[in-house]
Parts: structure tokens; sequence; C-alpha cells
């Protein structure tokens, strides 16, 4: 099992530099994403469920 766990520093930004084709690339099974730093209605549906992925959000609020 491949398990992916990355610390983004903002999630908006790695989806334009890339992000699906990465995705796509390393094709691991659990992708854990942190310091995304927008809430999930700032986000497209590409970024949000990406591919064929279960997503799961946990936003801070500040």
């Amino acid at each position: 099992m491949k398990i992916a766990s990355w610390n983004v520093n903002g999630i908006r930004a790695v989806s334009k530099k890339g992000f699906e084709s990465w995705m796509e690339t390393t094709a691991p099974e659990i992708v854990c994403v942190q310091e995304i730093k927008a809430r999930p209605d700032q986000l497209d549906e590409s970024t949000l469920h990406p591919m064929s992925y279960h997503s799961y959000w946990a936003p801070a609020k500040k």
C-alpha cells in the first residue's frame, strides 16, 4: 500500500502547479494533505475530489 503525506503550504497554488498530474504519476492509495490554507467552499470540484479518490476535509477556523 502506498501512502503519501504532503505539506502543500497552500492547495490552490499546488493545484495550479500539477497536483493532479503528481497524483496520477505517484498513484498513492491514501493521500494526506496538510497546510491547505483554504476551505472546501473555496476550491473547485477537481481539487476537492481528485480523480476517483474519496475526500475528507477538516479545515481550521481563524
